[in-house]
């Protein structure tokens, strides 16, 4: 769908700069005229969401600036969270061409913001007693660290952001070293296999917090934060079925050989992380430039001027976190084992074959993005736990016809739509849609080829590893962006779910973070033809449509509100079944 020449109408918002950016000047020039382009009715409806969510970024994050200036820091990092979720779209293949411009500019505005309010939290927290010898580098025996070791700079910066994670930043600190024991195994045994130092380990921290489902504002996904093209740099596959970059091992090594070849070409490992953090290029242009190899008298975005001193900050409390009274976890990943399959089997299939259950296959494999092995693929690796594959390889082997997972190729033709091909196939439109990644569930090309998922298991319902809801038989699939100051029993009590589900649903304990999506099987209101919720402070119209998988318009007409229309914390809006 070629829209873009219409967008320009919008390019008022890559403009704001000067005075107008701090004092909140929410006047944009008005739109140039253009020539008229004849659109359908779905062309004009993504029209007007693409329009809807460019305009409430630009008023919302406005009111982030505003919120800045007057140090309302907490209301103004929600508000710049919110810019990020209504451009999430921004990135699409379908859209990137005709918004990149405009959604990415507010972007990376909102993005200096937050930087920026994490600078303030850092110089502002108490000054707090740190120990002269902050830390000791400590090898495994035999480990031989064959491209240099790591010894922290101490400094001022490192000195802020150690108190940050000592004060402010303690819960997000602690919640980051609970998870590093999961992937430690991991970690060493990668490193130790390239010769790398082990504190590295702190590198991905930063990064994503060691979230294998982390996803940036510049879509970059995994543990190790590859974008898709250096991930398959190194080998690792992303496409419909498989997000290697989600996989612990894989994206491990993958990170391990990139750092490497950074390593033999920097030989300092603060420059080392700057450019795997902002990318080589640009930390050589800058070497290039002002003539330095110092790290710290670099111009570098002030993402990545922060990443060094976090990460030696956070190397520095993990090389002795008792001391500094942060709790250590033992928990680790399930041991497991392969097994190979010759066509597509999803996660509850594979867990009854194993003898376990099916959100523990999900655990060891987080690369299977659809919930089952790739189709059409032989002797496919998939893991199952350590002592149950014998037995799940020989009873894959015997499944029957109907408990595997079929897929069909279907071209559109004229007049059908995603309801006349999901009735055809017996399968559900939300299936359809997830299985192609299709923008809008309204708009079809004459001819496009889609893949079709058939039978009882196409995901017309949450697995029954992600839900033990009762009630509704359909209810609706939720994505939703934690924001800050959220907990799990406020956004449970306002989807009406159970904390436990939520839990269960999202495979975490008790612990979220801003940022963080969940998943929410939200079915109160069957009988009304959908669901409730209740407005939170940051919410738009937008955001609750995107978030619930309806358009704008069929939001707006089931609660009788217009797109000028004002919705404010505590308001309950219907969500109509998709």
């Amino acid at each position: 769908m070629r829209l873009s020449p219409m967008i320009r109408a919008f390019a008022g918002l890559g403009m704001l700069a000067g005075f107008g950016l701090l004092t909140g000047c929410a006047s944009a020039p008005p739109p140039t005229a253009l020539a008229p382009v004849d659109l359908t009715a779905s062309q004009s409806e993504e029209l007007a969401d693409v329009h809807q969510a460019l305009s409430t970024a630009q008023t919302v994050y406005f009111q982030g600036v505003r919120a800045f200036v007057a140090e309302d820091y907490e209301t103004a990092t929600s508000h710049f969270y919110s810019v990020r979720e209504s451009l999430a779209f921004a990135g699409s293949e379908t859209v990137a061409d005709f918004v990149a411009r405009d959604a990415e500019n507010l972007l990376d505005k909102s993005a200096y913001f937050l930087t920026r309010i994490d600078e303030i939290a850092a110089e502002t927290a108490p000054e707090l007693a740190l120990a002269e010898e902050a830390t000791v580098v400590r090898h495994p025996v035999g480990w031989e660290v064959r491209h240099g070791a790591i010894t922290p700079a101490s400094n001022r910066d490192v000195d802020r952001w150690m108190k940050y994670f000592l004060k402010d930043g303690r819960d997000v600190y602690q919640r980051w070293l609970s998870r590093k024991s999961r992937y430690d195994r991991i970690f060493n045994e990668t490193f130790a296999r390239h010769g790398l130092p082990p504190e590295l380990a702190f590198h991905a921290m930063i990064e994503s917090g060691f979230n294998t489902d982390a996803y940036s504002w510049a879509h970059a996904v995994g543990l190790w934060q590859f974008v898709r093209s250096t991930g398959r740099r190194y080998g690792l596959r992303s496409d419909w079925w498989i997000d290697e970059r989600r996989d612990p091992v894989k994206s491990s090594d993958a990170a391990a050989r990139y750092l490497v070849e950074l390593y033999e070409e920097f030989e300092d490992w603060e420059l080392v992380l700057a450019a795997y953090n902002v990318g080589e290029g640009r930390v050589r242009k800058q070497i290039r430039s002002q003539k330095t190899r110092d790290f710290w008298k670099l111009r570098l975005p002030r993402e990545t001027r922060n990443h060094i001193p976090k990460f030696y900050a956070a190397m520095i409390l993990g090389s002795d976190p008792e001391k500094y009274g942060f709790h250590v976890s033992n928990e680790t990943l399930p041991e497991w084992e392969t097994v190979r399959v010759d066509f597509c089997v999803d996660f509850e299939v594979l867990a009854e074959a194993a003898g376990t259950d099916a959100r523990t296959v999900a655990e060891l494999n987080p690369s299977l993005v659809r919930g089952c092995s790739p189709p059409d693929e032989e002797a496919f690796a998939v893991r199952v736990p350590a002592g149950t594959g014998a037995r799940a390889q020989s009873a894959i082997a015997e499944l029957p016809e109907d408990k595997r997972v079929r897929w069909a190729q279907h071209r559109v033709r004229r007049g059908e739509t995603l309801s006349h091909i999901a009735d055809r196939y017996h399968t559900s439109v939300q299936a359809i849609v997830e299985a192609n990644r299709l923008r809008s569930r309204h708009f079809l090309s004459i001819n496009q080829d889609l893949i079709i998922p058939q039978g009882q298991r196409s995901g017309a319902n949450p697995p029954s590893w992600a839900s033990s809801r009762t009630g509704s038989s359909s209810p609706s699939k939720v994505a939703y962006r934690v924001k800050k100051g959220d907990t799990l029993s406020e956004i449970a009590e306002r989807y009406r779910v159970s904390t436990s589900n939520l839990k269960k649903w999202n495979r975490i304990g008790k612990h979220i973070h801003p940022g963080q999506k969940l998943t929410i099987y939200a079915g109160n209101g069957a009988s009304s033809g959908g669901t409730s919720v209740k407005v939170r402070r940051g919410d738009t119209l937008w955001d609750l449509a995107r978030n619930h998988g309806v358009s704008l318009t069929a939001l707006l007409s089931a609660n009788n509100l217009r797109k000028s229309s004002v919705i404010r914390p505590g308001d309950t809006l219907r969500i109509p079944r998709s």
